[in-house]
């Protein structure tokens, strides 16, 4: 079988659309935030301070996008924006004290979703995570 034989992208997109949702609405249940916005707070959290492109680079996501996340999450008091010490014409990020629990309060919810993954696929789960990790490196040119 083949990828277009199986349809798999189609299979890809549709898993993925309603795994996200599912995601972001047991996120913004327990801790007030969506997938992308967790995103943020655990990138932000593993390399403090970090600045809004090394974010952006690290999710492979448009700086644009980041900063619109980086603005809402430090209006949530969930980051906080600094004028970096090391280059005055860049800003530091750092997760607050309330940023902190709203990504540990992310833990359950991803605990659940994993668990949907982990039911639906068995023994296949490492495979089809290193095989989907195969293909993003081959995407981004890696």
């Amino acid at each position: 079988m083949t990828a277009r034989s199986s349809r798999f992208y189609h299979a890809l997109q549709i898993a993925a659309h309603r795994l996200q949702k599912r995601a972001d609405q047991a996120l913004m249940q327990a801790a007030g935030i969506s997938t992308a916005q967790a995103a943020v707070l655990a990138v932000v959290s593993a390399g403090q301070p970090m600045r809004q492109n090394q974010v952006a680079a690290t999710l492979g996501l448009n700086e644009s996008a980041v900063t619109a996340m980086v603005t809402r999450l430090v209006k949530q008091g969930l980051l906080t924006r600094a004028r970096s010490e090391a280059d005055s014409r860049a800003f530091d990020l750092t997760l607050t004290p309330a940023g902190d629990a709203a990504l540990k309060a992310t833990e359950a919810p991803f605990a659940e979703v994993n668990a949907l993954i982990d039911a639906a696929l068995g023994p296949d789960t490492d495979a089809a995570a290193k095989g989907l990790r195969a293909l993003s490196d081959r995407l981004s040119g890696g």
